[in-house]
């Protein structure tokens, strides 16, 4: 009897955990199936892509306000000179930039003195702009003389003399014309110097003229008696030459503010500087106001410096 129930328990045993596995398997299957799955993670879309701003529209450019220039009026004909005048008076002057009250003065002098026309040796204004030259010639607008420019380094604007050309009426800057006896070059020595072209053009004139009286007007002189170096810095020795081969009778120059004359090889060298720009020299050396009269009587020729009178 024994023996029967051993074998009974056995089997129970066997069952028991039989029946347990099976439990035991379906009580972690529900709770597998019970567990919250895990959310998968998302995948990420690209980032949209930001678009280029656009190019702004470029907009009508503001038009610059234009820069009045100043229209030079032209010039009035100058009065005729008679050719076969031959005895007359002309006055030269220089360097009157600075101070209009002298240079106005001196421009009565020169009319009350009874001179026919004037001869300005340059640097009539200070940087050569056309609102200088316009204000010239507001200042020359009543006096009834005829006046012919030379130019000066002051009358070129950054190297041109458009300007100067534009407000004087100069016919070129070179030129020459005639009176009674008398024959007046005109050459440009604006630049400091004479060149090739300056001295061939001067050379050409004088050699066609008839005239028996010769007279140059140039800005720089070629030298100075005083032995300053306000003077031409090129061409200076073969215009002196020149001169003397030509037979002129009087050079008359400005550039520096004095007075002076000399004579070299049989031509006198006037220099005249004291129209009205600061002096350079003192009374003594030729540190004054003035202009230089010249007379001219068929062929002989007399000049003198003439103070500015109170």
């Amino acid at each position: 009897m024994a023996r029967k129930r051993g074998r009974r328990s056995t089997g129970q045993i066997f069952l028991y955990i039989l029946s347990g596995v099976v439990v035991l398997s379906m009580a972690l299957g529900y709770a597998f199936l019970a567990a919250p799955s895990q959310p998968a993670t998302p995948t990420q879309a690209p980032a949209a892509r930001t678009a280029n701003p656009a190019a702004p529209t470029p907009g009508p450019s503001p038009t610059p306000t234009p820069v009045p220039s100043i229209t030079p009026v032209p010039v009035a004909p100058r009065p005729t000179l008679d050719p076969s005048v031959a005895t007359y008076s002309f006055a030269v002057i220089g360097e009157t930039a600075g101070n209009p009250d002298v240079y106005r003065a001196l421009l009565k002098q020169i009319e009350a003195d009874g001179n026919s026309f004037v001869i300005h040796l340059g640097n009539m204004v200070e940087r050569g702009s056309a609102a200088e030259f316009q204000a010239w010639r507001e200042l020359m607008a009543d006096f009834p003389l005829p006046v012919y420019p030379v130019p000066g380094n002051q009358d070129a604007l950054d190297g041109s003399l458009a300007n100067y050309l534009a407000f004087t009426g100069a016919p070129g800057v070179h030129y020459s014309f005639d009176r009674g006896q008398v024959h007046f070059a005109v050459v440009d020595a604006s630049r400091g110097y004479l060149g090739a072209e300056e001295t061939a053009w001067l050379d050409a004139d004088l050699a066609a003229t008839q005239k028996p009286v010769k007279i140059v007007a140039l800005h720089d002189p070629p030298f100075d008696p005083r032995g300053s170096d306000q003077v031409l810095t090129m061409g200076n020795e073969a215009f002196t030459v020149l001169m003397r081969q030509r037979g002129v009778r009087y050079v008359f120059a400005g550039h520096i503010r004095a007075y002076d004359q000399t004579t070299r090889d049989g031509v006198i060298y006037v220099i005249s500087g004291g129209g009205g720009a600061p002096l350079s020299r003192s009374e003594d050396q030729g540190g004054f106001y003035h202009y230089v009269r010249v007379s001219v009587n068929g062929t002989d020729i007399q000049t003198e410096a003439r103070r500015l009178t109170p």
